[in-house]
């Protein structure tokens, strides 16, 4: 049996909207509602329209309130009425598409949230519908956002949400009555009390845009603005200690809306203190946000605030911002695309949804036979910040994120494969420090989603603290960092395009040969799905092994004409050794015997080309046996020594067995 939803509608002053939205509720495809609706004392003819409508339908109650509290007390007397499993607030000018409440509850069962959240907001007026512009989470994202992210991320309104009615029950939650902007504060509340909210992009909110609303007929916003910012942020001092990061009480922009010296001087009375919290509170404002703050701390009058931001603050709002998001660009997001229809949804909600604002989202459609690129011009339709590439014929990886790399304008640049996903924080977290650092690269962590649907930590980060922070132990997972732009361009470093295989190695090795700096930060993850259609790492084919041999012949090239002062010889051994070792790895998966000769083939090339083979033998000393072989220059003989082991792990239990022999032989 479906869970019952409480659908709680306060009404007043909407007759002329009020059918059409008792319309939508009444139809929806999920029947167990109980539709409340609070009369507070409306004085024109929608008591009439509840009547009529709750004659035809059982499921609505009607509250009359014997005196006019406002929207807060309204939907406060609608809790102390309520019986459902969840609780839904719908205002009663507004309208939903039929399938709205299901989709909801499908997402808070599915999911047992608190609270879930629908981001697809379309805004109505008299003569047009319009997209409102906001993060495009996804239900694909696997996760629930944590409370500051989805303070900061998610629509303020309440009727953008569902929550469990125990969640409300049990902490408490009432609107604070007799202000304005009351679902801000209730967000805040609630979303604080929990981790276990979750967001998606489902059937739409028709939001109603009419001169009589309650916002829009108030002669001055500021003060009640001020004051539901002054209530928040009193809850926050009240409940979070003073290291509490980003959480965004204030929005500067709504200082545009100042219209006379009594509004000025209320705002500059108390911008300052609610300044100097969410500066402690460590959230960061945009260059623009910060424009307008300093407008009003460094103006004497109104006259002299409305000069700096503009004779026509909203116009001139709209001129900054654009401008703001052409120039305020911190990192590129290059996203190469081919048969990415299964998973490109959750990437790009990742992507989209950052907390993280300033990035550009550059998506190369590598001629994708799917439907890759419908969902490509989807997203742009709805974030400006997507650009996309489209190529008329497949050209590979290397090429796709080449062309990316040519028109980024980011100050770092970040790569995505377009079925992983990112954590919503992962940019911001990296950006941050690399802020905070000037440092070339910054690398977060990774989690690794394997066949078996299991998820794990790498173990790479742990790997690179236990070698001091060595840039050099970052050998891959080069999705996981942001590499500054300027020193990927000023020395041209790009992807090899005549190679399906370990070009991504071969890039990040002539970054790292170039970086003068190097971080790391484990809090935050990148998340890579193996599945199906991934290259098995257990089977080689001889396209594979092919192509793997000539990036690792690449990547020796380069160790070699690196500059004395771009790595030390104990790292250069550190890394060729690495590189022979894992040909000697992918020698046991090989399919055919033809392959496994063309790896010894390669081995002893590339040790007969290297610069230092000692200090090479000395990092391969777990192997030494073999390298005897090696040093031999005899491919054949070392394939006729190697094949008597199973695997790398093998091998080495088997030299370290060998070298014991000789010794004792010596001995």
């Amino acid at each position: 049996m479906q869970n019952k939803v409480s659908v709680i509608i306060p009404i007043y002053n909407v007759e002329d909207y009020l059918e059409k939205c008792l319309e939508s509720i009444t139809n929806q495809t999920y029947k167990n509602l109980e539709i409340i609706c609070v009369n507070d004392c409306s004085p024109d003819g929608s008591d009439k329209i509840l009547k009529q409508y709750s004659k035809k339908d059982n499921r609505i109650k009607i509250i009359n309130r014997k005196e006019n509290g406002g929207l807060s007390a309204a939907r406060n007397t609608g809790l102390n009425h309520i019986t459902g499993e969840y609780v839904y607030f719908f205002d009663s000018d507004d309208w939903i598409d039929l399938d709205y409440i299901e989709k909801m509850v499908n997402i808070i069962e599915k999911t047992n949230a608190d609270i879930a959240a629908n981001t697809n907001i379309v805004r109505e007026t008299s003569s047009s519908s319009k997209q409102m512009e906001g993060k495009k989470f996804n239900k694909n994202i696997n996760s629930f956002l944590k409370g500051n992210i989805a303070v900061n991320n998610l629509p303020w309104s309440v009727w953008s949400h569902i929550y469990k009615k125990d969640f409300i029950i049990n902490n408490n939650l009432k609107f604070k009555e007799g202000c304005i902007q009351e679902d801000v504060l209730f967000q805040h509340m609630a979303k604080f009390n929990t981790d276990k909210i979750f967001a998606f992009y489902g059937p739409a909110y028709h939001y109603t845009v009419r001169a009589k609303s309650i916002t829009l007929s108030r002669k001055s916003v500021i003060a009640p603005h001020i004051k539901i910012w002054k209530l928040i942020k009193d809850f926050y001092l009240k409940h979070i200690c003073q290291d509490e990061l980003n959480i965004k009480i204030f929005e500067p922009e709504i200082f545009l809306q100042i219209n006379d010296e009594n509004d000025f001087n209320i705002s500059k009375e108390h911008i300052l203190s609610i300044q100097d919290y969410t500066e402690k509170k460590k959230h960061l404002f945009s260059d623009y946000e910060l424009f307008i703050v300093n407008s009003i701390n460094d103006s004497k009058t109104f006259e002299e605030f409305k000069n700096k931001i503009g004779k026509n603050p909203y116009l001139t709002y709209i001129t900054r911002y654009k401008l703001h998001r052409q120039k305020e660009i911190k990192i590129s997001a290059i996203i190469p695309v081919y048969k990415s229809e299964p998973y490109i949804e959750r990437c790009l909600d990742s992507i989209c949804g950052q907390t993280f604002d300033n990035i550009e989202i550059i998506c190369i459609n590598d001629c994708s036979p799917d439907n890759s690129i419908e969902i490509l011009k989807e997203y742009a339709r709805f974030d400006n910040r997507i650009k996309i590439i489209d190529f008329k014929e497949n050209k590979g990886v290397s090429a796709a994120r080449n062309a990316g790399l040519k028109i980024a304008n980011g100050e770092y640049i970040a790569f995505v494969d377009p079925d992983d996903y990112l954590d919503l924080d992962f940019y911001e977290k990296l950006y941050n420090i690399a802020l905070e650092t000037n440092t070339d690269i910054v690398k977060g962590n990774r989690k690794t989603k394997g066949f078996d649907e299991k998820t794990t930590i790498d173990l790479l980060n742990t790997e690179i603290h236990k070698q001091n922070n060595n840039k050099f132990s970052f050998a891959h997972q080069f999705t996981t960092a942001i590499y500054k732009t300027s020193l990927i361009k000023e020395n041209d470093i790009i992807f090899p395009e005549d190679t399906c295989h370990s070009e991504d190695i071969v890039f990040l090795l002539w970054v790292l040969l170039k970086a003068k700096s190097f971080k790391i930060t484990d809090d935050t993850f990148y998340n890579y799905i193996r599945h199906k259609n991934s290259l098995n790492p257990d089977l080689m084919d001889n396209k594979i092994i092919t192509s793997f041999l000539s990036s690792t012949e690449k990547l020796c090239s380069i160790l070699n004409t690196a500059h004395l002062n771009e790595i030390s010889k104990e790292d250069y051994a550190l890394v060729y050794s690495r590189y022979l070792s894992t040909i000697l790895d992918n020698f046991f998966k090989c399919t055919n015997d033809e392959d496994k000769k063309l790896c010894c083939e390669k081995i002893i090339l590339l040790y007969k080309a290297c610069l230092e083979p000692q200090s090479v033998d000395k990092h391969l000393a777990l192997i030494s046996y073999f390298m005897e072989f090696i040093k031999k220059e005899d491919s054949n003989i070392l394939f006729n020594e190697l094949v008597k082991c199973k695997s790398l792990k093998h091998m080495t239990v088997f030299c370290l067995r060998k070298n014991i022999e000789r010794n004792m032989q010596y001995a």
